[in-house]
């Protein structure tokens, strides 16, 4: 899901168009998310792609009772069908169609989707939502905040020369609004649960041949009636990180966000957990300091398409905190190529310090690097015994265990696995491999030589780049010369077959 507000005729030439965009490259996409502090949440999204004729729908329902339930993929990436029409966005069962002549949109489903708290049974439900505008339209062309774009794009201009701002809106079009829903829902033959909740309504279009690269999305709402959402993206030739995002407050103002934490959502796969915005315009400046010290409430997975290949982007629900008011936010991660697994590593062998802190199950594969609030951490075949351990009891401090862990990240076996593939590290390993004894001295100058081979040798730029990310992520913009511990988590180094 790529995309948010832009190119600016009002808000009636925006919904005469559903129909086809003028362009048939871009991708066409009307998303509504909304919710309740309580944890109630709403999210639709249907994706148009007029060069093929299919479609791509998201639907997550989660209710007062925690259920959760989402719409299943297609069996085959990119067979669902384009049921739009003009003032109406379709496809499979979903339907986000704009009621005439009110403006109201309504959200419509009447079919199976999976319990994901109840072993993913099939359930049927019956979903109405009307969606009610509370705030004006914000269009990014016109109402992008001009000081926070350009400390953006300044620093890019050495990579990319001088930024072509024209195309920047061209490429990032959306608009958004404000909305009030009210319905029902009703699961198999229960009674109907009725709905009242806040959020955004965001329409956007995309260039498809050349696709914004999506680090993530975060919409989130207080107890206090505030919602914001946040958007992390990359431009081909243009910038390789540019957020955006938007503030909506009870009164129903509505507007740009003017500052943002840094690289939010890190290398698309998770988000900051402490980060802060600000929303104003002059001196009217609200600063909002947002804070999840807590294990997310649900997550999913959601199947997309993404420059021609089949990913998934994880869905995440968390409780939080926004300056003193308690809230909640859903956070969309950026797409991850199915078929590019990090690590193979059989579940079964998977070993942690203790099953009683490991209530996560790893899925068998692990990235480059794993923040220790993520559950793969607990698995020490990913991160090592020294890892493993941090991460569980990060794991009990985030559930009350008053225990003080440091921040950190652990560089995965993954990471080690890519590096090792280098021909000089290869052969350094065959040499030491091949060694009878490591006390003459010509034994002793060969492994010297070997840790020569080892100290000089690139890491893969992917594998910095992830350090680089989580780095980043941890310690933000801290000083150059902060200090911080590097430790070594071999799994099992100290036990007498591996002890040096």
């Amino acid at each position: 899901m790529d995309a948010f507000f832009i190119q600016s005729h009002g808000e009636e030439s925006h919904e005469s168009d559903v129909e086809c965009c003028d362009d048939q490259e871009k991708e066409d996409e009307m998303l509504v998310w909304a919710c309740t502090e309580r944890g109630e949440c709403v999210l639709a999204r249907v994706r148009r792609r007029p060069l093929n004729g299919t479609a791509e729908a998201w639907l997550y329902l989660r209710t007062a009772d925690g259920q959760c339930y989402v719409l299943p993929p297609p069996r085959t990436p990119g067979e669902c069908v384009d049921h739009s029409r003009s003032g109406v966005f379709a496809a499979a069962g979903l339907r986000l169609e704009q009621e005439v002549p009110m403006r109201r949109w309504r959200i419509a489903f009447n079919g199976l989707l999976r319990c994901t708290t109840q072993g993913n049974t099939l359930v049927h439900v019956q979903l109405g939502l009307v969606c009610k505008t509370s705030s004006n339209v914000i269009e990014h062309q016109a109402d992008f905040p001009a000081n926070f774009l350009a400390r953006q794009l300044a620093k890019n201009w050495t990579k990319h020369g001088v930024p072509n701002v024209n195309r920047l809106l061209d490429e990032v079009d959306s608009y958004a609004q404000q909305v009030f829903c009210t319905g029902s829902a009703t699961i198999d033959s229960g009674p109907a649960q009725e709905l009242f909740l806040w959020g955004f309504r965001v329409r956007s279009r995309e260039n498809g041949t050349f696709p914004l690269r999506s680090f993530g999305h975060i919409m989130g709402r207080t107890k206090s009636g505030i919602c914001f959402y946040l958007r992390d993206v990359g431009i081909h030739g243009i910038a390789d990180r540019y957020q955006t995002g938007m503030v909506g407050l009870p009164s129903t103002e509505i507007g740009p966000i003017t500052d943002c934490s840094a690289q939010l959502m890190a290398d698309g796969t998770s988000f900051k957990k402490n980060f802060s915005l600000e929303f104003g315009p002059g001196k009217d400046l609200f600063r909002y300091e947002v804070r999840t010290d807590y294990d997310p409430m649900d997550e999913q997975s959601l199947r997309t398409q993404w420059n021609g290949r089949s990913c998934d982007v994880k869905l995440s629900w968390w409780p939080c905190m926004v300056n003193e008011y308690a809230a909640c936010l859903l956070h969309l991660s950026g797409p991850s190529p199915i078929d590019t697994a990090n690590s193979t590593v059989s579940r079964d062998h998977c070993l942690t310090p203790s099953p009683e802190l490991n209530k996560h199950s790893p899925t068998g594969r692990c990235r480059d690097t794993l923040s220790l609030d993520d559950a793969q951490s607990q698995c020490s075949q990913f991160t090592g015994g020294k890892g493993a351990s941090l991460a569980a009891l990060t794991h009990l401090a985030k559930n009350g265990l008053q225990v003080v862990v440091p921040e950190g990240f652990v560089v995965t076996t993954a990471a080690y696995r890519k590096f090792s593939r280098h021909p000089e590290v290869q052969s350094a390993i065959r040499t030491l491999s091949s060694l009878r004894s490591f006390t003459d001295a010509g034994s002793i100058e060969t492994c010297n030589n070997i840790v020569r081979v080892l100290e000089s040798t690139p890491l893969p730029e992917d594998v910095r780049a992830a350090i680089m990310d989580s780095y980043s992520m941890v310690f933000g913009s801290a000083p150059s010369d902060l200090r911080v511990a590097v430790r070594s988590s071999a799994e099992g180094k100290f036990e007498a077959a591996h002890s040096l």
